[in-house]
């Protein structure tokens, strides 16, 4: 079971943990990931973002708006 699913226990997990859950589908944009987690501080979310570099990068939309996305693992 993923804890991140889980009303009162996902509030409680680390905001990297969040965001990877929530960008499992596709990348969102800052003010998205907000609303997503539940009214988290989009300044909170870009650091969390700068910080988890191995995690996560910037991505522009086709509307030119930069979205957030996770990196993908490569198999060699």
């Amino acid at each position: 079971m993923d804890a991140a699913t889980i009303d009162g226990v996902a509030d409680r997990l680390p905001l990297h943990v969040r965001l990877t859950h929530a960008l499992a589908h596709g990348p969102l944009t800052l003010a998205a990931l907000a609303d997503e987690l539940g009214g988290a501080k989009v300044d909170s979310i870009d650091k969390a973002v700068r910080r988890g570099q191995k995690l996560f990068t910037r991505v522009e939309g086709s509307d030119g708006i930069t979205r957030i996305a996770l990196l993908s693992k490569r198999i060699a």
